[in-house]
Parts: C-alpha cells; structure tokens; sequence
C-alpha cells in the first residue's frame, strides 16, 4: 500500500473517532442540562402545589370541610358553602 492511502484511511478514522467523541460530549452536557431544569420545575411544581393546597384549605374547597378548617395554611373556621 502507498503511504497516501494509508494516511488517507488513517485521517477517515481519525475523523469518525473524533466525530463520536463530539457528539458524545453534547449529549452528556445535553442530559445534565436537561436534570439540573427538571430538578428546578420539580421544585417549581411542589411549590405550585403547596400553594394551591394551601388557598384551597383558604377557601375550603377541594377537600372536605372538616378537613378543610385544620388544612395547612388554613385561616377560615367556617364550613364550606353548600354546594
């Protein structure tokens, strides 16, 4: 074989590992960007629902009355309105 072939074959190789190797970076900083936001919207969401158990004990809505006056965050004693 000529040393032009050889170089050449080697160059392609050479190519395709570094290609790999590329692409294989971006995905992982891809998939660690993509748990450090799900971690932040999983807090977002139980914050979200804190809140919204908390306004619906307010309220007294979404939960029995009696559970609704001893519910987190609850102010109001009275029942809810019949419905």
């Amino acid at each position: 074989m000529d040393v032009t072939v050889i170089a050449q074959v080697l160059t392609m190789v050479l190519a395709a590992v570094a290609i790999v190797w590329h692409q294989q970076r971006s995905i992982d900083k891809l998939r660690a960007e993509m748990r450090e936001e799900f971690s932040r919207l999983r807090a977002e969401v139980v914050g979200n629902g804190q809140r919204l158990a908390r306004i619906e004990g307010y309220l007294g809505i979404g939960i029995a009355p009696e559970a609704a006056a001893v519910a987190a965050g609850a102010t109001r004693t009275e029942s809810a309105p019949a419905q």
